[in-house]
């Protein structure tokens, strides 16, 4: 029978409680697999995984319903989920029509030396276990799908039959790999994940798609604002690999941002600025940096130019400009300082010149107008083989949504550089397949594209709006 005492300490994480909850289901110790799940339930009941465990080891199918339930409030058209919940009430119907009456009955005192023969007594005890065994298959392939049908099973197999390998489950979880990484289910991916690492620690380089992973999944953690958490799933990316530069990214963006939290809401407009511009050049896409950075950038040109530091003034008004571009208070306040700062007779100011940098060792883009660098972003450039071209260029093409017709992707915010033979390469968005699947969002600061250089979408709108045609184009090594 299995216990509490199966479960050992419980883990910290929501991907920890997972990955030991399916051991333990896959194990047959069902409480301490329900126990498991309750808590990741409780770490993030956001996600809707745990909730589709616990409904496929409730004891009942009532149990059942409420727990898909929990799963259809999070996502009202999840197909497993309505199939599942058909079944279930389908079952209860069933169970409460058949229920049979109830009657008081007297227990019949035998002797010692002939004991009672039952009915489950008097049925082979193979028949039995073929019954329960059906049983068990069917709510396991109905409810929760291949990794649970999987354990159930390996639970009612006969000794004599031989396993599958650890090679050939592997494969079995390709597919839902494939799909939680390509729809951004990082939980989902982190459990299999953590699950292959487990079996065979050296299997298709799953240490990097680990890291990448906890990565992503402490990204999105920041985008719902959950800090703590996303610090611990960043630094579980760097404890597998310390030198990962996405993770490194992340880890700094978060703690810059968070410094800059504080010292905007204790008025340190100076330090809240610097800490946050630190963020907008590593992910310009976290939440809000883009309206604290120009605001904080506001308030200290507002606070310089009192002090009569007009220059000062001038160059945080301008830096507002660069967070939000059109930004009308930074226009407005900007114009008055050049206003005062203009000699009696005017002479034209040259505007400072565009520059466009790619850096294919590193890959990272960074943007500069005149000498002051003002992005830096993760971008991807063509595979072996199909090698981004170094030289220097400029952009040659504006098209706000290219196609390729080769591979059928549309290409967002596209901008021209050079040809390719017949083709052009250039600088766009990640790509849209023909199903409007976005590709390798999980890959930016690695090689991935078929020789055009890739950045994160919100990245490449910026780029696009702020490039011209003749903006110069240096790809260096």
């Amino acid at each position: 029978m299995d216990t509490v005492r199966d479960v050992g300490p419980m883990p910290d994480s929501y991907a920890e409680c997972m990955a030991a909850g399916i051991r333990a289901a896959e194990e047959g110790k069902r409480s301490p697999a329900r126990r498991l799940f309750h808590r990741a339930a409780e770490l993030a009941p956001e996600e809707k995984d745990a909730w589709l465990w616990l409904a496929g080891l409730a004891r009942d199918p009532r149990e059942s319903i409420r727990y898909l339930q929990k799963v259809l409030a999070i996502d009202p058209e999840d197909g497993a989920a309505l199939e599942c919940m058909e079944w279930a009430r389908t079952r209860l119907t069933q169970a409460t029509a058949s229920a049979p009456e109830i009657r008081p009955f007297r227990r019949e005192v035998r002797p010692a030396a002939e004991p009672t023969r039952t009915i489950r007594a008097a049925v082979r005890p193979w028949v039995w276990w073929l019954v329960v065994a059906a049983a068990v298959l069917l709510v396991a392939g109905i409810l929760l799908g291949p990794a649970a049908y999987e354990w159930a099973v390996a639970a009612g197999r006969p000794t004599a039959t031989p396993t599958i390998t650890n090679v050939e489950r592997i494969d079995q979880w390709r597919g839902s790999l494939e799909e939680a990484w390509q729809q951004g289910q990082w939980t989902a991916a982190i459990t299999i994940l953590e699950r292959i690492r487990e079996l065979e620690p050296g299997y298709g380089g799953v240490n990097e798609w680990l890291t990448a992973a906890y990565t992503n999944y402490g990204r999105s953690l920041v985008s719902l604002r959950r800090w703590d958490q996303a610090r611990d799933a960043i630094e579980k990316a760097l404890e597998m690999q310390p030198a990962f530069q996405p993770a490194r990214d992340q880890a700094e963006a978060l703690s810059q941002y968070l410094v800059g939290l504080e010292r905007y809401n204790a008025g340190d407009w100076q330090g809240a600025r610097q800490a946050l511009q630190v963020v907008y050049g590593i992910d310009s896409a976290y939440p809000d940096v883009q309206s604290l950075l120009y605001d904080a950038c506001l308030r200290h040109g507002a606070q310089l130019q009192d002090f009569g530091d007009l220059l000062g003034a001038k160059e945080a008004f301008e830096a507002a400009l660069i967070a939000i571009p059109g930004g009308q208070e930074a226009l407005s306040r900007l114009a008055a300082v050049n206003y005062l700062l203009t000699p009696p007779t005017p002479t034209p100011t040259p505007v400072p010149p565009k520059k466009i940098v790619i850096d294919i060792s590193e890959q990272r883009m960074y943007v500069y107008q005149g000498e002051v660098l003002i992005w830096r972003w993760l971008c991807s450039t063509g595979l072996p083989g199909r090698d981004t071209r170094t030289g220097t260029f400029a952009v040659q093409s504006k098209i706000a949504e290219a196609y390729a017709s080769l591979w059928r992707l549309r290409m967002p915010y596209w901008l021209g550089i050079y040809w390719a033979g017949a083709s052009e390469n250039g600088i766009h968005a990640l790509p849209i397949n023909s199903d409007g699947t976005v590709l390798w969002s999980g890959l930016l600061g690695q090689k991935a594209s078929f020789g055009c250089v890739i950045l994160d979408t919100p990245n490449a709108k910026m780029l696009y709006d702020w490039a011209e045609i003749g903006t110069p184009v240096i790809i260096q090594p």
